[in-house]
C-alpha cells in the first residue's frame, strides 16, 4: 500500500512520469547503471556494494541525475526507499536505452582493422550527428597508426547503401523518422529537439511554445537542403503556410547573427539554445516536439574482429545518452575556411585524425611571435612546419597571418594587442606563440595583456606540458642516463592562483603601510574539468596513473576543495592508479624519483613552477613544448614554448628552436595530423641524437643551424 508520506510526495510533484525521456536532458550511461541498480536492491547500500562503489559516490549520481531531470525518483523514509511513480516509469526505458546502447558498442567493437588500418564512416551533414567523435578521438590518440575516412552522405539512404555495400564500416545519420533496412543493424544513439530562434523584441513572445503554422507571414533563414532542419521548413510550407525563405545559411554559425539581425526566424536543434540565449536571441520551444535522431547504423554480417581493445572499449566512460553533452554541442570550424560546419562528426573526428580525403586541407594559424627570442623560435617553427606541409603532397598546408602585438606594440600604443584582438583572433585554427616580456615594461603588464588575456578570453583550461627527455641532451639527473622518463603536468589554466582576483590599498597611509592581497579562486566546475581531462589523458598512456598536486595541509579552503574534488572523480575511473602529493613533496619526487610519474595535475601556479622543474630536469626550458586547449573547440587553442623572451641573448641567433617545434607538434595533433606531429617528434630526436644543439645544452650550433638539421631529418 502507498504510504501517506509518499503518496503526499507525489501529488506535489505534479510530473511527467514520462518527463526523464521526454525532455531533451543530458544523461550517461553511468548514472542510468545506478538507478537501477538501487531499484533492483531496494538500497543505496546495497546496490552500492554490488557495482563495487562508495555508497556517497552513488547517492551523489543519482541525486545529479534527479537535478538534471527535474523529477524526484526515489523517496527516502527513514532507512527505507521507495521508487515515485516517475522512478517506475522510468525504470524499463532505461534498461532499454543500456542494452541499445550495449548492442551498439558491441557492434563498433567487431569492426576488423579499427588499430593498424583504416576505418570507413559515412555521416551525413548534420552538427548533431556527433555522439560518438569524443570517444574516436580518445581512441586515435592511444591507436595513432589508425587511420580514418569520413565521407559525407547527403542523406539517411545514402549512409545505409554506403554500409550496406561495405563502403563504410560504420554510418551515422541524423533523421525524424525510425531507418529500416535488411541489411543493416541500427542502433539508436542519441536524439536533439528543435526549437525556433527569433529575434528579441518580436511579435513571438518568451514564455511558451509555438508551432510552425504561426510563423506564417515570418521570413525563415534556413540550413540547406538535405537537413532536416530545412525538411521541417519545407514541409510546413508544402501544406501551404506562407512562410517565406529569406537566407539560405551555408554554414550554421552564421544564423544566430542572421537572427539577431532581424533577417528572419530560425529552426535550429536545442544543442545552439544555450549560445542564442546568452546572445540575447528569444528560443522557443517547437510545438508539438520534433526531434533529430541520431543512429548508428553497421552491416548485420559478422564481421572479423580487431586486435587489441576496440576503440569503444578504450574510450571515455561519460557516453552521452539523449541529448548530445554540452561538450559535443559547441561549433566545429571547417579546417580550410575557418568556418564553422555542418558535418560536426566527420569535421571534429578528421580534427583527430590523419585526413586521407584527397582534398588539400589549409589551416589559418595566428602567429603572435611577440618579444625577444619567440620571434628567432617562431620563424624556425614555420620554416619547419611549411617544409613538412611541402613534403605532404598537397595533404595539407599552412595560411599564415602574423601579428605584430607584443611589448612594442605596447610602447606605441599603450596596449599589448589589439582592443578587438580576442575577435580577431577567434576565426583562426589555431594560435602559434613565441614568448612574451621585454626591459622596460612590468612583467605583469605584458603578461596580462597579451598572454593571459588570450588564454582566459578563449577559456583555454588545459595547458599540456610535457616532460621529454631526448636522446644526446645530457640532463642534470643521473637517473636519466639509465632509466626511461616521460611524464606530462596538467595545467588548470584558467582561475587558481592566476585568477586576477586581489588589490593593493591603504599605500596613502605612507610608507611601510600599503597592503596587497592577491586571492587564489578555485571553483568545483574548474577543478573537476582539469581533473577529469588528466584521468583521460591518463588512459592513452602507457602507464595509467594521475598524480594530483596539493597544498592542503596549509591552504584549507581552496586546496582542500581540490582534494575532494580528485577523490570524487578518481572514482569514476578505477581502471587509473592515484595519489594526492603535497607540492613540496612533489618537487622532490620530480628529482628523486621520476620513473614513478605519468600524468601529474596541478592547479595554475603549481603547475606553473613544477613544469619549469620538469623541463630543466629534462636539460633546458629551451626543450619544452606547450599547448593551451579550449578541449570544447568553441575557440582556437594556443601553442608556445615554454620559455620566456631571454632578452640577453634576443636577436643572436642562440636561441633553442626545439620547444617552438615541440610545440608545433601539439598543434599539428591538435589539428586532426598525428602522423605528422610524430615525423616532426621524430625529426628532433634525430636532430639532437646527432649533437646539433644549441648553446643552452651544451652544444655549439645556431637557431639556423639546428633548423636546417629539422628540415633535413623530416627527409
Amino acid at each position: 500500500m502507498e504510504s501517506p508520506e509518499l503518496r503526499d510526495a507525489r501529488e506535489h510533484q505534479d510530473i511527467d512520469p514520462r518527463a526523464p525521456f521526454a525532455q531533451d536532458r543530458p544523461m550517461d550511461a553511468r548514472q542510468l547503471e545506478y538507478f537501477l541498480a538501487v531499484a533492483d536492491h531496494g538500497s543505496f547500500n546495497r546496490a552500492a556494494a554490488s557495482l563495487y562503489l562508495a555508497q556517497p559516490s552513488l547517492s551523489q549520481a543519482i541525486r545529479h541525475l534527479e537535478r538534471e531531470l527535474d523529477v524526484l525518483l526515489f523517496h527516502r523514509i527513514g532507512r527505507r526507499i521507495e521508487l515515485t511513480e516517475a522512478g517506475r516509469a522510468m525504470i524499463e526505458p532505461a534498461r532499454q536505452v543500456l542494452r541499445d546502447l550495449e548492442t551498439a558498442r558491441a557492434t563498433a567493437e567487431s569492426v576488423k582493422g579499427l588499430h593498424t588500418g583504416r576505418l570507413e564512416i559515412a555521416s551525413m551533414p548534420s552538427p548533431a550527428v556527433q555522439p560518438l567523435t569524443t570517444m574516436i578521438g580518445a581512441c586515435l590518440r592511444s591507436y595513432p597508426a589508425m587511420r580514418v575516412d569520413v565521407r559525407s552522405a547527403p542523406t539517411a539512404a545514402a549512409v545505409i547503401e554506403a554500409v550496406r555495400t561495405g563502403a563504410a564500416e560504420i554510418g551515422l545519420a541524423g533523421t525524424a523518422a525510425e531507418l529500416l533496412s535488411p541489411d543493416v543493424e541500427v542502433h539508436p544513439v542519441a536524439r536533439q529537439r528543435f526549437v525556433v530562434l527569433a529575434p528579441p523584441g518580436g511579435e513571438l513572445r518568451p514564455g511558451r511554445g509555438v508551432r510552425l503554422e504561426e510563423l506564417a507571414g515570418f521570413t525563415a533563414i534556413v540550413a540547406p537542403p538535405g537537413t532536416r532542419a530545412r525538411q521541417l521548413v519545407d514541409e510546413v510550407r508544402e501544406r501551404g503556410v506562407p512562410l517565406r525563405i529569406g537566407v539560405e545559411a551555408a554554414h550554421r554559425e552564421a544564423v544566430l547573427p542572421l537572427v539577431l539581425q532581424g533577417a528572419g526566424v530560425a529552426v535550429v536543434t536545442a544543442a545552439r539554445a544555450d549560445l542564442a540565449r546568452g546572445a540575447g536571441a528569444l528560443v522557443l520551444d517547437l510545438e508539438p516536439p520534433q526531434y533529430l535522431h541520431i543512429w548508428l547504423l553497421s552491416r548485420r554480417a559478422p564481421l572479423t574482429p580487431g586486435p587489441g581493445r576496440s576503440w569503444t572499449a578504450s574510450c571515455a566512460d561519460r557516453r552521452p545518452i539523449g541529448n548530445a553533452s554540452k561538450r559535443e554541442s559547441q561549433p566545429v570550424f571547417d579546417d580550410r575556411t575557418a568556418q564553422p560546419v555542418e558535418s560536426a562528426v566527420g569535421q571534429h573526428i578528421l580534427n583527430r585524425t590523419e585526413n586521407t580525403v584527397s582534398t588539400p586541407r589549409r589551416f589559418r594559424i595566428a602567429v603572435i611571435p611577440a618579444d625577444g627570442v619567440g620571434q628567432e623560435v617562431v620563424a624556425a617553427g614555420r620554416e619547419v612546419l611549411d617544409a613538412l606541409a611541402a613534403g605532404s603532397a598537397g595533404e595539407f598546408g599552412f595560411d599564415w597571418h602574423e601579428f605584430d602585438w607584443g611589448c612594442e606594440y605596447y610602447a606605441r600604443t599603450g596596449r599589448m594587442m589589439a582592443e578587438d584582438g580576442l575577435e580577431i583572433l577567434r576565426a583562426f585554427d589555431a594560435i602559434y606563440f613565441g614568448a612574451v616580456g621585454w626591459p622596460g615594461v612590468p612583467d605583469h603588464v605584458s603578461l596580462w595583456g597579451l598572454r593571459l588575456a588570450i588564454c582566459q578570453g578563449f577559456d583555454q583550461w588545459a595547458n599540456v606540458r610535457p616532460v621529454h627527455f631526448l636522446p644526446g641532451v645530457r640532463s642534470p639527473l643521473r637517473k636519466a642516463d639509465d632509466t626511461e622518463l616521460d611524464w606530462v603536468v596538467v595545467r588548470e589554466n584558467s582561475e587558481g592562483e592566476y585568477a586576477g582576483l586581489g588589490g593593493r590599498n591603504l599605500s596613502s597611509r605612507g610608507p611601510g603601510h600599503e597592503v596587497a592581497v592577491q586571492s587564489a579562486l578555485f571553483t568545483e566546475v574548474g577543478c573537476e574539468r582539469i581533473m577529469r581531462f588528466a584521468f583521460d589523458l591518463a588512459r592513452t598512456r602507457a602507464r595509467r596513473k594521475v598524480s594530483s598536486v596539493t597544498k592542503s595541509n596549509a591552504q584549507q579552503f581552496g586546496m582542500v576543495l581540490w582534494d575532494d574534488v580528485f577523490k570524487r572523480v578518481a572514482r569514476d575511473y578505477p581502471d587509473v592508479e592515484t595519489e594526492s602529493v603535497l607540492v613540496d613533496a612533489m618537487s622532490a619526487k620530480f628529482v628523486l624519483r621520476p620513473e614513478d610519474l605519468s600524468v601529474v595535475v596541478a592547479s595554475n601556479l603549481h603547475a606553473d613552477i613544477l613544469s619549469d622543474l620538469g623541463s630543466a630536469l629534462a636539460g633546458s626550458l629551451g626543450l619544452a613544448a606547450s599547448a593551451n586547449l579550449n578541449p570544447e573547440r568553441r575557440f582556437p587553442s594556443m601553442f608556445e614554448p615554454v620559455h620566456g623572451s631571454a632578452p640577453d641573448i634576443a636577436g643572436q641567433g642562440l636561441a633553442n628552436p626545439i620547444g617552438a617545434v615541440g610545440s608545433a607538434a601539439l598543434m599539428l595533433e591538435h589539428l586532426g595530423l598525428p602522423g605528422h606531429a610524430a615525423r616532426l617528434n621524430a625529426a628532433i630526436e634525430t636532430t639532437t641524437a646527432a649533437g646539433i644543439l644549441t648553446r643552452d645544452v651544451g652544444g655549439t650550433s645556431a637557431t639556423g643551424d639546428v633548423t636546417r638539421a629539422l628540415i633535413d631529418a623530416l627527409g
